[in-house]
């Protein structure tokens, strides 16, 4: 029998009629049971919680095959919380957040700040031929964000997309090589926006903590094989902000506009525009300030949406003049 609660630190306990049988402090978590056990007991997944308390999260029958899987939908959401001039509050207690999932309040089991965590950070540049004159800035702007933001312990990976998305540094923590894999890169083609966002969320998956996704383009997708609908759906199953930076975006171009701040808003990011290149590092602070203050705010879902419909999520903080960013919801992942 395998028990997969995602994200799940505290010690989980496999009980076949309230007997403990196996005890886990990590997952996934395996062990195997007799086929006889699974066909006539009871068997209870629990997670022990502090003070010795403990919490079912899923209750399973045996039907008589030899491998059950009973998973605890353990959910991690990212949050910010920003005072009334736009800086993030940093000194939020568990107890401050309230969160309900489709309108069901839930307990929050945890909470991290990023301040204190790891972060992952992704980077997808646009190198589409629009983006020719305006790319010996970007790449110095991206060398610099990474040296600045990057600390012991955090993690990046950097692709570039125009017909196509490239991984040129998988996940690793020297940034000084970011610039040197940017210099060899030509700067042609059309614009992939919509298959690079895909493409570059599937490198979070399966890791945990604070992280945050940058995109830096000049213009709308022209070139991608999915469409706008699918990859924004794709995006609120991934619960990774996704942090958009258009570059020299006509203010006339509402759609492209109106686009980048959906997908923001959709995972917890935020859009920026910038008038010239020379104004990314400002730009790039600001995310790297975001993404350093991010709340990880952990609980159970309750599952009350059947399926892989759409759950919503409401997050709201118990102080006086704050913001509060997250996703709107998510879709279950796969």
């Amino acid at each position: 029998m395998a028990v997969s609660p995602p994200g799940l630190e505290e010690e989980v306990v496999l009980r076949l009629d309230d007997r403990p049988v196996a005890r886990w402090l990590s997952c996934p978590c395996v062990t195997e049971l007799p086929a006889q056990a699974l066909r006539s007991a009871r068997i209870l997944v629990a997670e022990a919680r502090g003070g010795g308390k403990e919490g079912e999260a899923v209750l399973a029958v045996g039907t008589g095959t030899l491998l059950e899987t009973a998973r605890v939908d353990v959910v991690e959401l990212p949050v910010a919380v920003l005072d009334a001039a736009g800086r993030p509050v940093s000194d939020l207690r568990p107890e401050d957040f309230h969160v309900w999932e489709d309108g069901h309040p839930v307990v929050v089991d945890s909470l991290g700040r990023s301040e204190d965590l790891p972060v992952l950070l992704g980077l997808a540049v646009d190198v589409s031929g629009s983006m020719e004159k305006d790319f010996p800035l970007v790449r110095q702007a991206v060398g610099g964000f990474l040296a600045d933001f990057l600390r012991p312990g955090d993690r990046f990976f950097l692709g570039t997309f125009s017909w196509e998305f490239s991984l040129l540094l998988p996940w690793g923590s020297e940034p000084r090589l970011a610039v040197d894999r940017l210099a060899g890169v030509r700067v042609e083609g059309g614009t992939s926006l919509h298959d690079a966002v895909i493409k570059a969320l599937e490198l979070f998956r399966g890791k945990k903590g604070p992280r945050g996704l940058v995109v830096i383009t000049d213009g709308e997708d022209t070139t991608s094989r999915t469409g706008w609908d699918a990859a924004l759906r794709y995006a609120r199953t991934m619960r990774t902000p996704i942090f958009p930076v258009g570059i020299r975006v006509s203010v006339l171009d509402f759609v492209f506009r109106s686009r980048l701040s959906e997908l923001a808003a959709a995972t917890g990011g935020e859009a920026f525009f910038v008038g010239k290149p020379e104004d990314l590092p400002a730009v790039y602070r600001r995310i790297g300030e975001q993404l350093r203050q991010q709340y990880v705010v952990v609980y159970r879902s309750p599952a009350s949406s059947a399926g892989d419909a759409f759950r919503q999520v409401t997050v709201k903080v118990q102080r006086e003049g704050v913001t509060v960013r997250t996703i709107p919801g998510y879709f279950p992942s796969p």
